[in-house]
C-alpha cells in the first residue's frame, strides 16, 4: 500500500509539473491577457471621448443643443461603444459621434 502511495504522488507532481511548465511556456496565452487588457483601457479612453463629445452637446448655455433623435443616436453609440471587441469597431463609432456632433477630433 504504501508504495502505490508514493508512485501515486510521484506521478501526480509530474504531471503537474509539466502540464504547469507547458501552460506558462505559452507565450501565446500570456499576450492573449495583456491584449485583453491594453484593449480594456483603448476602450476606456474612447468611451471617455464620446462622454466628453456628449457633454459638449447636449448643454450649452443651460439649452439643449442636440435634439432627441441625435441624441437618442449617440447614447446607442456609447452602449455600443461598452460592448464592441475591437479597436477598429470603436474608431468607427467615434467617427459616427463626430459625425453627429460638432466635436472635433
Amino acid at each position: 500500500m504504501d508504495k502505490s502511495f508514493v508512485i501515486i504522488l510521484v506521478a501526480i507532481a509530474v504531471i503537474a509539473f509539466s502540464s504547469s511548465a507547458y501552460i506558462f511556456s505559452e507565450n501565446q496565452i500570456i499576450e492573449n491577457i495583456n491584449m485583453q487588457s491594453i484593449f480594456s483601457s483603448d476602450r476606456a479612453e474612447y468611451i471617455n471621448k464620446i462622454n466628453k463629445c456628449l457633454d459638449e452637446n447636449t448643454t450649452v448655455d443651460g439649452s439643449i443643443a442636440l435634439n432627441s433623435f441625435t441624441a437618442s443616436v449617440l447614447h446607442d453609440l456609447k452602449e455600443r461603444a461598452q460592448t464592441t471587441e475591437s479597436i477598429d469597431e470603436l474608431e468607427d463609432i467615434l467617427d459616427q459621434v463626430y459625425n453627429a456632433t460638432t466635436c472635433k477630433p
